[in-house]
Order: C-alpha cells, then sequence, then structure tokens
C-alpha cells in the first residue's frame, strides 16, 4: 500500500539567527487528522553537543507548524529522530545518541572557536555518562503531550521504525 500525503511542501521551522537554529533530518508521520514532523533541533550545525529531539505539530496538512515541542533532551547529542503513530492514537519517537567528543579535533580546523565553546559541555560527559546514555531509543506518548521515559532499544534507524501493512 502506497499512502501520499497531501501537504504544502516547505519549511517548518526556521531560527537563522539563533545560536542553536539548526534543525535538521526530518520524519513526518500522519497523527489522525494531523501531521506530525520529529527533528534533531535546536544545534548549532550537522555535529554538535546540543542536538534534541524536537517535535512539531499540523492541524492544516502542513501549511502552518506548532512551535518547537522538545520531547527528549539528553545528556548526549540527540540525533536522527523517526516518528510513527503505531496505533494511530499515540506516537512512538524514536533517536540515537552521539559522542561528539569524537569529532571535536577533526572540526577544530573548520568550526575553531565554536568547537572551543563547547568545552564547557563535553567537560562533563564521562566516559561513565556517555557509556549511560550512547544508544539507540524509542519514547512513547499516548497524546503528544505526555511522554514515558526512555527506552533502550537494540537497533535504530535514522526515520525510526515504520508500520508493516498488517498494523505490526
Amino acid at each position: 500500500m502506497n499512502i501520499q500525503v497531501q501537504a504544502e511542501h516547505g519549511i517548518i521551522c526556521s531560527l537563522p539567527h539563533h545560536p542553536l537554529g539548526y534543525f535538521g533530518w526530518p520524519s513526518v508521520a500522519r497523527w489522525g487528522n494531523k501531521l506530525v514532523a520529529a527533528v534533531s533541533g535546536l544545534r548549532s550545525q550537522h555535529v554538535c553537543p546540543f542536538g534534541k529531539t524536537v517535535l512539531f505539530t499540523s492541524d492544516d496538512q502542513g501549511r502552518t507548524w506548532s512551535a518547537p515541542q522538545i520531547v527528549n533532551d539528553n545528556p548526549l547529542d540527540d540525533r536522527d529522530a523517526g516518528v510513527i503513530s503505531p496505533d494511530g492514537v499515540g506516537l512512538l519517537v524514536s533517536w540515537f545518541t552521539s559522542d561528539t567528543r569524537r569529532y571535536v579535533e577533526s572540526m577544530r580546523s573548520s568550526y575553531g572557536e565554536e568547537v572551543d565553546s563547547w568545552q564547557p559541555i563535553l567537560s562533563l560527559w564521562t566516559d561513565e555518562l556517555v557509556k549511560q546514555w550512547l544508544a539507540s531509543w524509542v519514547r512513547l506518548s499516548p497524546d503528544g503531550r505526555n511522554w514515558g521515559a526512555p527506552i533502550r532499544v537494540p537497533v535504530s534507524t535514522p526515520h525510526g521504525p515504520i508500520r508493516l501493512h498488517d498494523g505490526s
């Protein structure tokens, strides 16, 4: 079954003058009579330690979108959010985390001052903290407002799980 969403195509959120105005890698799902977009957002750039899992909703087929709703902000960089409505009522959001410390030296020549500005947060990332949070995750909501605790999962895909034809 190929379902095509009739929607406006355009920018959901743009904060070009905000230091954390980068939003990337969106996933969109139908949720009842709404569209919901999940992104890794409120970032300084493609690789940074600040990424959060952010949702936007649209009641008018994508012509307008809600303000960003942070649904997840782990201590590490939350990346590549996916979203589905597995039962047509609730939402499941997925993402994985990244250890930005691994990229600092290779990025320093291109983004020197910005990379240096990450040190206060990266200095809090102990190996123990990274071990605790470096993983793939999902989070469930029965209503799009209240979210259960993050659940570690064995595998992730950049745009989340899918619902199969049989509903599983």
